[in-house]
């Protein structure tokens, strides 16, 4: 569930120093009452969190790094097989291990615990069929699952998912029929499953389907990933062709809204038309500019980026300093199109000015021999009443069989009511020319054939004739149609509510994301739980974990502060939140998490002098920002949580007391805790306390954990090994060598592997030169792996020194 958690990346140069620390633990807080959990539990803590140590790094996980997580989170499950969060982190390093028996046994624990977790449940399933050789064999096991009776007790969701999988199984077999049967399956069972949505489209499309058909199949694309703008777009496109211009503004807009990119011209242009298309002329224009102010200022952003990257100064550099992009030749043409349906007073004196921009680019690209661009001048100037008269007069350098000409001729004639000789000019090209059928629209015989020709330029016009069509059928009170099939999309989507339509991740989230915490560390060695929770405001079900609707992990950070002075970050956690597939309408996820088998859970171990006061911090779908932090992305959420404390315990000698105390009577129920306590502040006793003798306590210390651990059963050797000081190389004077003896011989696996996580610093330890020839299958593999390790920590240290001696050897440059 987590491995991410540990930073599935390793850092370049590792240190003794870094095994060292993992027993440099301490105690936070007063121990008033019982420990929160049992020594057992404490103990698979422990393990839990070596493991997380083991894993943590900054390169790609290796093979050895996997080896000893397993070995220690076997012992951690074994300790505590009632915790679902250990049996989740161990399915996944089966998952990363490319063991799924492993896996399986492993969600199998896990559903003994957590048995309405159907995401749990279908990854199982799923596991349980891929171990069928063949597809025949899997596609019969899938369909044998849910036709069972058991199918029953699934959730929808967990069916609908199980059924895509069959469908995508009948497929790869070449069962089209099939496929769909079990599509339709999914669909009627969950509407909100994505996996079937995308199916289904790819199928139809791949079939032949009807427009409608693809419509309908864009709607359930969108309905399952309503973050995603692709579907949106493609829908839009599909209802401008129909004459849906309403609805295709929207989707254009709500696209624009969630793209992680901006729009493309081409889409950009069809957005406006659809807009204009509506009677919005002033918005279609409006997003036109925004679209030219965005391109300016993404060049503004690029020439910061190269006066950065050439030592310069970032601020120095402004618009002023540089020429206005213009916008791309088919924008300008839309601009053209969409003032020329305003009325004049709006639109003052941008036509004229944006057709001069169009006409100086082409005429400077027909000056350099580009005959079509000329032709371009000549129908657009008389297609929208510009330079008419130079237009007619250039336009006899041109025969009567030119395309483009006869069409400029035709408008010009138009402009002169010589509808004759417009007409004339249209005919032979309004077929295959959308401005010859606009214009043969435009001259049609009466107002009724009029109607009807302009009706056929808005189902199969150009984006630019479309909007001039509909333009002159609004002129004349005349009530343009979209096409039935258009019609049909549209009621499908008003099926559903305007909230889908309009998404807006920004303005109007569909889920919110909250910290808590679950209760307070009362004692030393208390779980640090935090509560993760997600809760729907959305006016749908949503799929869980896509990239489209909820996210289903939350990168959690932890600052913590001691004595006021915040101190380096702990590495982030990723903790997995589906445990659904499916967040419903109202519905909440909330997932505890337990902090002290994590890194930031070492550190709070490791400081026992003063108060720690911590924030949390979560984000979901974290993408870097320009400055590079992480924000959340389009479908993220962030929470935080402040001023967090872990009581400290100073070592004074009234606690030093209390802690002996309880440290010598196995009865008492912070037995545990006083041992781990001693273990721990023995590193840090204070030396100017005139209450208390430094020296004095260190032997008394020392003289209970030696005494404990030669009576104490494999449990207790464990934990008083987790917390007995390492002895640091070239240290004369240690006080736990019997503790270390009696390790270095023990039969135990769960003392032995205690003892080799947090006592082995050096390949050359008599005691990791034993393990390696332990008959221990276990006991050997551990200790192979951490050979592994130090080899790989060898080969680091000597490629650094590698590459520190040649940049020495590299001949020094001469300041002139």
């Amino acid at each position: 569930m987590y491995l991410r958690l540990f930073s599935r990346k390793r850092i370049a140069t590792l240190s003794v120093a870094l095994f060292a620390c993992l027993c440099l633990t301490s105690l936070n807080a007063q121990t008033a009452s019982p420990p929160a959990q049992t020594q057992k539990q404490m103990l698979a803590s422990q393990y839990a969190q070596l493991a997380s140590f083991v894993l943590f790094g900054q390169d790609d996980v290796r093979q050895d790094q996997i080896i000893r997580a397993r070995i220690l989170l076997d012992l951690a499950t074994q300790l505590n097989p009632d915790s679902p969060n250990l049996w989740l982190l161990r399915a996944e390093l089966a998952n990363l291990e490319n063991n799924p028996d492993a896996s399986i046994k492993a969600l199998r624990n896990y559903l003994r615990l957590v048995p309405q977790d159907d995401a749990a449940q279908y990854d199982l399933i799923i596991k349980i069929v891929n171990k069928e050789q063949t597809i025949d064999g899997r596609s019969a096991k899938i369909e044998n699952i849910l036709k069972s009776k058991s199918a029953n007790q699934f959730s929808k969701p967990l069916r609908s998912r199980l059924a895509v999988y069959a469908a995508s199984s009948a497929n790869e077999m070449g069962q089209r029929r099939q496929a769909l049967f079990w599509l339709r399956e999914a669909s009627s069972l969950d509407e909100s499953n994505p996996d079937a949505a995308l199916l289904t489209y790819q199928l139809i499309s791949d079939l032949g389907a009807t427009t409608q058909q693809l419509g309908s199949a864009l709607i359930s694309l969108v309905r399952t990933m309503p973050y995603n703008p692709q579907p949106r777009l493609q829908l839009a496109e599909l209802l401008m062709a129909q004459g849906v211009f309403t609805r295709a503004a929207e989707q254009y807009r709500a696209a624009a809204a969630m793209s992680s990119e901006t729009l493309n011209p081409q889409q950009v242009k069809l957005w406006a038309i659809a807009t204009a298309s509506t009677g919005r002329s002033d918005n279609a224009i409006e997003i036109i500019d925004q679209y030219q102010q965005f391109i300016n200022a993404q060049f503004k952003i690029e020439k910061q980026r190269e006066a950065l990257m050439s030592g310069g100064n970032p601020g120095d550099v402004g618009l002023e300093q540089f020429p206005s992009i213009p916008l791309p030749l088919e924008l300008q043409i839309a601009q053209l199109a969409i003032f020329s349906t305003m009325d004049p007073i709006d639109s003052g004196d941008r036509p004229q000015e944006t057709f001069d921009l169009i006409k100086s680019e082409l005429l400077a690209k027909a000056g350099q021999g580009d005959e079509l661009a000329k032709l371009d001048y000549l129908w657009l100037g008389a297609m929208f009443k510009f330079d008419v008269d130079q237009v007619a007069t250039t336009l006899k350098e041109f025969p009567v069989d030119n395309e483009l000409a006869q069409i400029a001729r035709g408008f010009i004639a138009y402009d002169k009511n010589d509808f004759d000789s417009a007409r004339t000019s249209f005919e032979a090209y309004k077929e295959t020319n959308p401005y010859a059928s606009l214009g043969s629209a435009l001259v049609a015989a009466n107002p009724t054939a009029r109607t009807a020709a302009l009706q056929d330029v808005v189902y199969s016009g150009n984006a630019i004739t479309v909007l001039l069509a509909v333009h002159q059928l609004q002129s004349a009170n005349a009530q343009f149609k979209a096409t039935a099939v258009g019609d049909a999309i549209r009621r499908q989507m008003d099926r559903y509510t305007n909230r889908l339509w309009n998404a807006d991740p920004i303005n109007d989230p569909w889920v919110q994301l909250f910290v808590e915490t679950a209760e307070p560390q009362i004692n030393y060695l208390d779980p640090i739980n935090v509560k993760l929770r997600l809760k729907s405001k959305a006016p749908i079900d949503l799929a869980m974990d896509t990239p489209y609707t909820v996210s289903g992990k939350s990168m959690l950070t932890a600052q913590a502060y001691v004595l006021g002075q915040p101190v380096p970050l702990s590495p982030p956690t990723i903790i997995n939140l589906k445990r659904k597939l499916q967040l419903a309408q109202n519905d909440e996820i909330d997932v505890t998490y337990n902090l002290t088998e994590t890194m930031f859970g070492l550190f709070t171990q490791n400081n026992p002098q003063s108060p720690i006061i911590y924030n949390l911090n979560a984000i979901t779908d974290p993408i870097p920002s320009f400055n590079g932090t992480l924000v959340p992305g389009i479908i993220g959420l962030n929470d935080s949580l402040n001023s967090q404390q872990i009581l400290g315990n100073n070592p004074s000698k009234p606690i030093i007391e209390s802690r002996t105390q309880a440290a010598t009577d196995p009865n008492s129920a912070n037995y545990f805790t006083s041992l781990a306590y001693l273990g721990t502040i023995t590193q840090v006793l204070p030396s100017d306390d005139p209450d208390l003798n430094k020296q004095q306590t260190e032997d008394q210390i020392a003289q209970i954990i030696n005494d404990t651990y030669s009576q104490a059963d494999e449990l207790t050797k464990a934990w008083l090994l987790r917390f007995t000081p390492v002895k640091l190389l070239n240290l004369e004077n240690y006080q736990f060598q019997r503790v270390i003896d009696n390790a270095q011989r023990s039969d135990s696996i769960m003392v032995r592997i205690m003892y080799l996580a947090t006592h082995i610093t050096d390949k050359s330890d008599p005691g990791f030169i034993a393990a390696l020839r332990s008959e221990n299958p276990t006991i050997q593999t551990y200790a192979k792996a951490m050979s592994d390790t130090f080899q790989y920590i060898d080969d680091v240290r000597a490629k650094a020194a590698e590459e520190q001696k040649k940049q020495q050897q590299q001949p020094k440059k001469i300041d002139w």
